[in-house]
């Protein structure tokens, strides 16, 4: 039977952010496919993380970070000096995880080794991967992703970013604070940028296969590398909840929904809160914005706070079928990002109608005025979210945002998929991942 070894750089569960749902998706079909028992899941740990109680369905291995100083000492040498790897590389090199993972490729030798973002590549690299097959994971191109926060902060000088996010963990104290300034910021944006475009670029020669969320980004790889194995996967989405018919009534109700610890979320609902929400309660004084999503820090409590009964924290919501069945619509009003948004995709399940900016649609072929509204800035939002109160045209919306779902992102669409990149077959598995 077939053995299986996914590498990450963090736990998948709980499901709680867009990479999660990748990995997680992948992890539950190698083990349906292979079973429990020829599937491995190992990830980077960092000192606070050792011991807590870790549940998957499968094996789990720790890989252990060495101490900060050995890797601060890596990140100042080669990212700041030599510019060979980017500080995300550094930060989470580990000889004790190289030489554990080393191990961990003696005893499962497995087939296939499925590698999570370019922060586990280099240890794949390290280790010799190349014999059996092998899979990159890149998310989305992290060097776009960098490029898009530089221009983000040009066009939103007000906007509070953080480009850390959840990898924050992984720094000291005084270097999360340094990364505060907003200089020190572009100039950090832009050396990782460049190196992670080089290294990006060298990546598909040493996988045998290099995945992508967005289409588009796919081809910017192949294009910049001139490799012919650079391929788009879309997500295995089999975590969704019972889908509850729509019942939308007429209430100028909207839904946010996102994970506030990552920047783009908290930033970008920060300004919709202050530049579009006023104009939207001008127009209709009834309007209520949801916000779920944990995180919230305590300067975006406080200027939700400032619209009390207009907008509501509902912190983490274990079933938003209900939300999503009632809501007028999703707003997405990300000023930046690269991939494809999660939420997006929930929003087309739920057949909930979605007023997005280019970057929060950025990777779904949904079409303007159809399958949803796109806003090309923040007041922009005021006048489709008005329109939306409509309920002949919200249940035209709804339905075309469900047909978009059943073609492109329904389970027993992606499953094929699934079993060209990972040569395993899907017949037996088929059920499980089923559409609910």
């Amino acid at each position: 039977m077939m053995k299986a070894l996914i590498l990450s750089s963090s736990f998948p569960y709980p499901v709680d952010v867009g990479r999660k749902v990748i990995i997680s998706g992948i992890l539950e079909y190698l083990v349906s496919a292979l079973g429990a028992e020829n599937v491995t899941f190992a990830y980077i740990a960092s000192p606070s993380d050792i011991g807590e109680d870790r549940t998957a369905p499968c094996r789990v291995v720790v890989l252990p970070l060495d101490g900060l100083g050995r890797r601060l000492g890596g990140a100042a040498w080669q990212g700041g000096i030599r510019r060979r790897r980017a500080l995300q590389e550094m930060m989470l090199y580990s000889r004790h995880a190289s030489a554990r993972l080393r191990d961990l490729m003696r005893t499962v030798c497995p087939d296939l080794v499925v590698v999570d973002t370019v922060r586990m590549a280099q240890y794949a690299e390290a280790c010799a991967v190349g014999r059996p097959q092998s899979v990159l994971y890149l998310d989305d191109l992290y060097s776009l992703r960098y490029r898009r926060m530089i221009e983000a902060m040009r066009a939103y000088p007000e906007a509070a970013l953080d480009p850390l996010g959840t990898f924050g963990r992984f720094l000291p104290a005084f270097a999360r604070d340094l990364i505060q300034a907003r200089l020190f910021q572009k100039c950090l944006l832009a050396l990782e940028s460049g190196i992670l475009e080089r290294r990006e670029a060298e990546l598909p020669y040493r996988f045998d296969s290099v995945l992508l969320l967005n289409e588009a980004e796919a081809c910017t790889l192949a294009a910049r590398s001139d490799a012919i194995n650079v391929k788009t996967i879309k997500p295995l989405l089999r975590v969704h909840c019972h889908r509850l018919p729509r019942r939308f009534e007429g209430a100028p109700t909207y839904l946010f929904l996102g994970n506030l610890r990552y920047p783009a979320n908290a930033c970008s609902l920060s300004l919709f809160l202050s530049q579009a929400m006023p104009a939207l309660l001008r127009a209709e004084p009834r309007a209520k914005l949801l916000v779920v999503g944990r995180g919230a820090d305590e300067r975006l409590r406080e200027q939700c706070a400032r619209l009390v009964g207009h907008v509501e924290l509902m912190d983490f919501v274990e079933d938003l079928a209900p939300l999503m069945a009632t809501a007028a619509a999703m707003i997405v009003p990300l000023i930046y990002g690269s991939g494809v948004k999660m939420k997006v995709l929930d929003g087309l399940y739920y057949g909930l109608p979605i007023v997005s900016t280019p970057s929060g649609i950025d990777g779904v072929t949904a079409v303007d005025g159809s399958e949803c509204f796109i806003a090309k800035d923040m007041p922009s939002f005021v006048e489709p979210l008005l329109r939306l109160c409509d309920i002949d045209l919200n249940e035209r919306v709804s339905a075309n945002a469900r047909g978009l779902y059943a073609k492109e992102f329904a389970p027993e669409v992606v499953l094929g998929q699934y079993a060209e990149i990972f040569g395993v077959s899907t017949r037996a598995i088929e059920p499980a991942f089923a559409s609910r």
